[in-house]
């Protein structure tokens, strides 16, 4: 697996599966600049609880989030 070329995709999964160390790795390997750009900027899917984590941890709103901008308007609403 090339860690560089599916950063999107291994930042995602950590970020909605990971423990808390292993989201404190993630950072640590791409950088909390890359991490963030992700979380805010890239149509990656998190649960809720995942997403709301992830924003604390970054200091967002969820509503700043593409995330959470594509349920909403998929009508899956936020739970």
């Amino acid at each position: 697996m090339d860690w560089q070329r599916a950063f999107r995709t291994v930042i995602e999964r950590v970020l909605d599966r990971g423990k808390d160390q292993e989201v404190e790795e993630l950072i640590r390997f791409y950088g909390r600049d890359k991490v963030f750009e992700v979380l805010k900027e890239y149509p990656i899917y998190l649960m809720d609880h995942s997403l709301v984590k992830a924003c604390a941890l970054f200091k967002i709103n969820k509503e700043d989030t593409v995330c959470y901008k594509r349920k909403v308007a998929r009508g899956h609403g936020w739970y």
